[in-house]
């Protein structure tokens, strides 16, 4: 058990890759949230995990739903294990969304 007593937030859980991170992160050990827009995919990978996962809803693109799934992080111990497949995650909290903008384009 690689990861007991860490906690993950993983971007994109809710299907694919993501999902795949976050049930091998709950095997060795890790607290995981799930963390996507897809509400209804993501809790259903919650809860086939099980008690070491929760759902939270997360637009990577809204600087304010990051801090939102990190505030509610904060009670499962700490966010030390992020995982996104669109930034190097341990930069994104210190990205501006101007700066995040330029790195990322996204269509309007």
């Amino acid at each position: 058990m690689r990861l007991a007593g860490k906690v993950a937030i993983i971007s994109g859980a809710a299907s694919g890759m993501g999902a795949a991170t976050a049930r091998m992160f709950a095997r060795e050990g890790a607290k995981v949230v799930i963390a996507d827009v897809l509400e209804h995919e993501g809790r259903q990978v919650a809860d086939g995990i099980g008690v070491s996962a929760r759902f939270e809803q997360l637009d990577v693109t809204q600087e304010g739903s990051w801090a939102a799934v990190v505030a509610a992080t904060t009670g499962l111990l700490r966010a030390d294990e992020m995982r996104s497949r669109i930034a190097s995650p341990a930069n994104v909290p210190e990205i501006s969304s101007v700066a995040s903008s330029r790195i990322f384009p996204l269509p309007h």
